[in-house]
């Protein structure tokens, strides 16, 4: 699961991109928009730059749990396979 941090730095980096886009500047009727305008998309952008965003990971900003214990887990994540 991502850290609260990298969570919260994630949602910024997406409100601030979403700030000047048709679905919140106006214009738009969006179910994006939740009741106090905040943008509930979860990717802002075209699908190709989420392909590339998520092509790697950055393991400090993620908790590892151990499978079936919901406990955390000191490991760093395998190598992806190429």
């Amino acid at each position: 699961a991502p850290t609260r941090t990298a969570q919260d730095d994630f949602n910024d980096q997406l409100q601030r991109k979403l700030a000047h886009s048709v679905w919140n500047s106006g214009g738009c009727s969006s179910w994006y928009l939740d009741e106090h305008g905040k943008n509930t998309v979860l990717w802002g952008g075209y699908t190709w730059q989420y392909w590339l965003g998520t092509r790697s990971l950055q393991p400090a900003e993620y908790r590892f749990f151990g499978v079936g214990t919901g406990s955390p887990v000191d490991r760093k994540p395998a190598a992806a396979v190429q």
